[in-house]
Parts: structure tokens; C-alpha cells; sequence
């Protein structure tokens, strides 16, 4: 699995739990620029955040499967722990700060959310 092909199942794992859909929009941009193309990329890549829920949701589901990558966790509990995941190895490489991980945490989720990614992250130290 290429970097840019990673990136894209991140920003899709972050997108369902904040709802920032332009990141998967961004990483699927991305994933045409390193080569990783396909047509699901192609078209996820000229979607928008305006278009329904469900037409994003079957655009990540193609382009992810086209890819090779394992589908979204439909279980929100393992949903939270691969953004905690994430997350964590975002603050370990130094692209995250722990006082961004806080604003994200607490300006970005719902409260219900919230509190699965930081049982997640505790149970991942």
C-alpha cells in the first residue's frame, strides 16, 4: 500500500467521525498526483462536501475498495480506535501537537464521539 493510498483511508476514517470531508477530497487529489489513480480516485477526488452523506460514503466505499484498503469500521467503537490511531501517530511524526489534538477533540466531534476517541486514545497511552 503506497503512502498517498494510507492517507486517503486516514482522512476517510477522520472524515466520518468529524464530518471534514474536504481532507478525503484533498488525499484522493493526492493519491492522482503519486500515481495511485483509479476511476473511483478520480471521481472521489472531483466530489464535493455538498453532495449527499450517502453519494460520499459510496465514493470512499469504491474508491477504497479499488485500491486494495480494508472498507471504513462500520462499528463506531473500532471507528474510534483507528482515529485515535490516527491520530496518535500524527502527534508521534510532530504533524499534529497535543493542543491541536485537544481543539480538534473538543471543536470537532460530538460529544458521544468524543468520548470513544478518548477512551481509545487512553487505551493506547
Amino acid at each position: 500500500m503506497t503512502e498517498a493510498a494510507q492517507n486517503l483511508r486516514d482522512a476517510a476514517v477522520l472524515w466520518v467521525l468529524d464530518g471534514e470531508f474536504g481532507r478525503v477530497v484533498d488525499a484522493a487529489v493526492a493519491c492522482i498526483e503519486a500515481g495511485v489513480a483509479s476511476a473511483p480516485v478520480d471521481v472521489l477526488a472531483g466530489s464535493s462536501p455538498r453532495d449527499p452523506y450517502s453519494e460520499r460514503m459510496e465514493m470512499v466505499t469504491l474508491a477504497l475498495d479499488d485500491l486494495g484498503l480494508p472498507a471504513l469500521p462500520a462499528d463506531p467503537e473500532d471507528l474510534a480506535r483507528e482515529g485515535a490511531a490516527i491520530l496518535a501517530r500524527s502527534v508521534i511524526l510532530g504533524d499534529l501537537t497535543q493542543a491541536g489534538l485537544g481543539d480538534w477533540m473538543s471543536q470537532s466531534l460530538t460529544c458521544e464521539t468524543r468520548e470513544r476517541v478518548e477512551e481509545a486514545l487512553k487505551a493506547g497511552n
